[in-house]
């Protein structure tokens, strides 16, 4: 066993990653007993998770895992950054340590790798050597769990690979997990003897035997004898969603994400995921709506983003937006198809009534001519009409992103700078105030897509006057210009992914010179890769130049449902500047993805449905107007210590789920819970940890109905209108559990207690302000060493007078009157200060003056009493 606990224990706090391991696991991570475990699953992402924080992949893995075996220990790894990766070597802690376990990866049955995007490939052997664990895997011989990598860029991960078809990891998984991880999983609990596994012994064969029969899997190590099957789920259902997802302590946490179709109908020659992902699928609203709700109800989130590659193309989105409103306090869309936006008005006015006032707009070719090539599939009069529209509404940033070809000329840049100077006129007619933003990228021919037969450009020179003629023409006409890649990212990515097998060597030396991708990458990347291709006979004419119809590209072995005959022909039409449209409503392209005549109906068949109901977009834009009128229910809760040192959101969405594990009828009123004292304003800078009373605003469709149910279940037990400080009578608390977990329980969490409503005097930010806190700080000895002596000093560097008096326990401060404000009365006791303090009182800048940002999470500073103050 490789439990270490005991460096988390002393260290955490000093991570950058540190929020991640508060608070305790049992809060947030659905697992059981480490020991009462039927299995253990690490999963892993090859970014921080401050990249990955808003993304789905790790949380499918984990809710496949859960529906494969109830029982499961399911944990997670993120690459760590520089500070956590210096502080772990420096302790000797594997890099791939479990955050909830606090485990290494030795000790799980199997470790799931999610690959997003190529560039963070060169993480993982850099993560291998870091751990101690031999980077192939036919090195580790069975004495290790097997390596299982998929996600969204695993048809692009042939830089993983070497010439004779050993990786770095035991398996690569290709295509879409749902229908097939959950039995991998369970394959493996039934014929793997996990504890062997956990001692090491030589149990390779039998997980080659687990594996065998899963059909979208290659097991490396050698070329398969048949072609591997990407997975495809043919008819998604909301029952395959992931909705009792871990809870991870990050301001995302009141954030849920709800996936409501799959795939692109398009067909964009550079878009890697429009082709891997196809056929387009939706999910039925009604099935949606019951998704919503259990993964409010899982989640405590107030905020839903509906997660999709075009969330305009779904036909039932008039009609679902408004429902998933009454559910949320709040619904974000995000990216969506320019064309549609066009053709369908209704969909701009749902939108802007949805709140929606950034908008983000993949242009892609900077002239007609280039759309056409790229196969974008969006006229100019479109774009026009567009941006006419949504210039006379009053959104506030406005996002542009396009793309460099290589193969602009100066008639397309001419045409370019017409439409700056058009968008120009139109903002100055229009608003003013209106950030507008433009994103250029350099097009990366991408594997599996029909510009992988086209010319690689790999020479900085040759992008250079393209790049600059882009932003002279942005800048001049008075908007913002960036670049999405530098240089050595682009020509690196571009490298990786349509690299012939055999570059992984050249991964395990870069790994081991300690190279890696964290946000930026060093220039030297592209340079070894190129030196090494040369070196090695891979950098050749025939790899750069225009490739035939049969040529033998990277992992050729997958049977893509999207025909290699098609791509050619895309790829020919696009270099014609042809573009024959997309399904979506059309004739069928022909392109093999539609695996049956009725599939190709519901693509070209497909319209956008307007609701039914008689002044449907009237009774949506009412919906949203009460919304923003509805008026909180304030009230007091206990917050056990344990809550103490996490953010805003997770606090907040923690208290929601607990209310409606107690009352799931409330699901479709109670919208959002919002702690409303210590995480607002001055005091959320103040205040970087606490615990005990606080107060929450609650917000529902009728707060007569929540009153109702509080008060019929006892829980409403105090508070009155005439009560100048609002300070309730509590002679009765119930605690709240924690919501039941799919498919298993870990029983109640005795965290958080209801006090009563109050009905407080608010402040100008309409929250509520507190005259003074009574709170029990007890500061342990092995952080915060001299703690009376470090808060005396403090004192005097705050201007406060005071004189010392002995007491039975301690030291009694007697304080100037004059600063009731800041601090009141303080009687300090060995390692526990027990405070009465004012509005002005800043616990965090007294916590500072021990040094390390982070040691404030070990305090405990529990809020005994409250007196609010009066209007």
């Amino acid at each position: 066993m490789s439990d270490f606990s005991p460096f988390f224990a002393a260290h955490a706090h000093r991570l950058q990653q540190a929020d991640l391991y508060w608070p305790e696991p049992s809060l947030g991570s659905r697992n059981p007993a480490w020991a009462a475990a039927q299995f253990r699953a690490l999963i892993v992402r090859l970014s921080s998770f401050r990249d990955v924080d808003r993304s789905t992949p790790h949380l499918f893995l984990a809710d496949a895992v859960r529906r494969a075996v109830p029982n499961a220990f399911v944990d997670f790894a993120f690459f760590p950054p520089p500070r956590d990766r210096a502080l772990l070597r420096e302790h000797n802690v594997p890099l791939l340590t479990g955050i909830f376990s606090e485990h290494s990866a030795e000790d799980f049955d199997v470790v799931l790798i999610s690959n997003a995007y190529t560039l963070e490939l060169l993480n993982l052997p850099l993560l291998l050597l870091g751990s101690g664990i031999p980077v192939w895997a036919h090195e580790r011989a069975g004495r290790w769990p097997p390596l299982i990598l998929g996600g969204s860029n695993a048809m692009a991960a042939q830089a993983i690979v070497d010439a004779n078809g050993r990786s770095f990891v035991d398996a690569i998984f290709f295509g879409e997990g749902e229908e097939q991880v959950v039995p991998l999983v369970q394959s493996m609990v039934d014929r793997v003897a996990s504890n062997a596994i956990r001692h090491r012994l030589e149990v390779k064969p039998t997980h080659l035997a687990a594996m065998q029969n899963i059909p979208s899997l290659w097991l490396t190590g050698r070329w398969p004898e048949k072609p591997i099957e990407k997975a495809v789920v043919r008819q998604p259902t909301g029952a395959q969603l992931p909705v009792y997802p871990p809870s991870f302590n990050s301001p995302e946490a009141g954030t849920a994400r709800l996936q409501i179709d799959y795939g692109c109908p398009a067909f964009c020659t550079f878009c890697f995921e429009g082709y891997d992902r196809k056929p387009y699928r939706e999910v039925p609203a009604a099935e949606l709506l019951a998704a919503a709700r259990e993964l409010k109800r899982a989640s405590g989130a107030e905020t839903l983003e509906v997660f999709s590659f075009n969330f305009n193309t779904h036909g039932e989105l008039l009609a679902l937006l408004p429902e998933l409103n009454r559910l949320f306090a709040r619904v974000n869309v995000m990216s969506q198809r320019v064309d549609l936006l066009a053709a369908e008005p209704n969909l701009l006015a749902t939108e802007l009534i949805n709140g929606k006032r950034s908008y983000t707009l993949g242009i892609e070719g900077i002239s007609a001519r280039m759309r056409a090539g790229l196969h974008k599939s969006l006229t100019t009069a479109d774009i026009t009409t567009v941006l006419q529209r949504l210039l006379r509404e009053k959104i506030r940033e406005l996002k542009f992103f396009f793309l460099l070809t290589g193969d602009e000329t100066a008639a397309d840049f001419a045409e370019f700078g017409g439409f700056c100077r058009e968008l120009q006129q139109l903002c100055r007619q229009s608003q003013s105030g209106l950030r507008v933003m433009f994103s250029f990228g350099l097009l990366i021919h991408m594997p599996f897509t029909p510009l992988r037969h086209a010319r690689l450009r790999l020479d900085e020179k040759e992008w250079q006057p393209l790049i600059h003629a882009a932003r002279g023409v942005v800048i001049s006409a008075g908007f913002e210009f960036r670049l999405a890649m530098s240089w050595p990212e682009y020509a690196a990515t571009q490298t990786l992914v349509m690299a012939p097998h055999g570059l992984a060597p050249a991964l395990l030396e870069l790994a081991q010179a300690g190279y890696r991708y964290d946000q930026t990458l060093s220039a030297e990347v592209e340079c070894c890769l190129r030196e090494w291709m040369q070196m090695h006979g891979l950098w050749t004419d025939a790899w750069l130049g225009e490739k035939p119809e049969k040529h033998p590209f990277a992992f050729n072995f997958v049977r893509s449902n999207v025909t290699a005959r098609f791509l050619f022909q895309q790829y020919q039409a696009s270099r014609q500047d042809r573009d024959d449209g997309y399904c979506l409503g059309e004739a069928c392209l022909a392109c093999g993805a539609c695996s049956t005549p009725a599939e190709r109906k519901l693509l070209t068949n497909h319209k956008i449905k307007t609701p039914a109901e008689r002044d449907w977009l009237k009774k949506f834009a009412v919906l949203m107007e009460t919304k923003t009128k509805l008026k909180p229910v304030y009230g007091r809760f206990w917050l056990a210590p344990e809550l103490a040192g996490v953010t805003p959101e997770w606090l907040n969405a923690y208290v929601l789920r607990e209310l409606l594990a107690i009352h799931p009828e409330q699901t479709e009123n109670l919208l959002r819970v919002r702690e409303s004292l210590f995480t607002t304003n001055e005091n959320a800078e103040r205040w970087p940890i606490f615990s005990g009373e606080t107060i929450f605003a609650l917000e529902a469709w009728d707060a007569k109905r929540l009153r109702t149910i509080l008060e019929e279940n006892n829980f409403l037990v105090g508070g009155s209108s005439s009560s100048r400080d609002a300070r309730p009578v509590v002679p009765f608390t119930r605690e709240l559990e924690l919501p039941p977990t799919k498919p298993s329980s870990v029983g109640p969490t005795q965290k958080i207690r209801w006090l009563g409503e109050i009905f407080p005097n608010l402040g100008k930010t309409n929250t509520p302000v507190f005259q003074t806190l009574e709170i029990a700080l007890h500061l342990p000895q092995e952080f915060f060493p001299d703690s009376e002596n470090v808060f005396q000093r403090w004192l005097k560097t705050r201007r406060v007078a005071f004189s010392l008096r002995r007491t039975e326990h301690g030291l009694r401060l007697e304080l100037d009157s004059k600063k009731k404000a800041f601090l009141a009365a303080a009687n300090l006791e060995p390692h526990l200060f027990r405070l009465t303090v004012g509005p002005a009182f800043d616990l965090a800048d007294f916590l500072r003056a021990f040094g390390e940002p982070g040691r404030a999470r070990r305090a405990s500073v529990v809020v005994q009493s409250i007196a609010l103050r009066a209007g």
